[in-house]
């Protein structure tokens, strides 16, 4: 039954997915450290290199940096598709924690 409750769920998954699409290029401008490692270790993962632990960054687990790498694999080598990650993740995180 569709109930209040799942209408305002979704409706706060669509008001959080506007929010974060929305220049998502532009906003912030250029990459930080941080995320032009996580697309180093991506581009690294699509050219064959799998690891377990990924040095760059202070050291990560590959959870993020191999869905960087299918981010990448299916967008593009590009910014969209780099910060596409954050805004599944963010969406997840929502949907999760109501």
């Amino acid at each position: 039954m569709f109930t209040l409750r799942r209408a305002f769920l979704i409706l706060l998954i669509l008001l959080a997915f506007g929010l974060r699409i929305y220049a998502i290029t532009d906003i912030p401008p250029g990459l930080t450290h941080d995320e032009a490692n996580h697309g180093r270790e991506g581009m690294e993962v699509l050219d064959g290199v799998y690891r377990y632990y990924f040095p760059l960054n202070y050291g990560s687990e590959p959870i993020y940096s191999y869905t960087v790498a299918g981010s990448m694999g299916l967008l593009g080598e590009n910014l969209f598709a780099l910060r596409y990650v954050n805004i599944v993740f963010g969406l997840l995180t929502i949907s999760i924690s109501y």
